[in-house]
């Protein structure tokens, strides 16, 4: 099972309205730590997730986002593949949430 910690820069202060947040402006950065935890209850570190909203129109496939991974020995993966991975769920979101995913109502903070 895999867990997250969601933590958003100055810019990306909003993620935390949900969806009344509205889009994301350039230069926000959403940030997600892993750690998973195996059957036998071992906990591990998993990788760290980041997007960062970028300038309109410089990906329209993927909303503006680039997507990067890092994986728990400092390998970063940002190549198309990682971008695909990312994307093909974030789109899941849509446009109106900004391709943003949110936590379930019943695990939510108020800001």
């Amino acid at each position: 099972m895999r867990y997250v910690n969601n933590y958003a820069n100055a810019k990306a202060q909003d993620y935390g309205l949900y969806e009344e947040g509205g889009p994301m402006p350039v230069g926000a950065i959403a940030a997600k730590e892993s750690f998973v935890v195996s059957p036998n209850g071992k906990i591990g570190v998993g990788p760290l997730f980041l997007m960062a909203k970028q300038a309109a129109g410089s990906s329209p496939d993927t909303g503006d986002w680039y997507y990067t991974m890092i994986l728990p020995n400092g390998a970063v993966q940002d190549a198309a593949n990682i971008q695909k991975f990312c994307n093909d769920c974030h789109t899941i979101a849509g446009e109106d949430d900004d391709n943003l995913m949110f936590l379930p109502d019943e695990y939510r903070v108020s800001p």
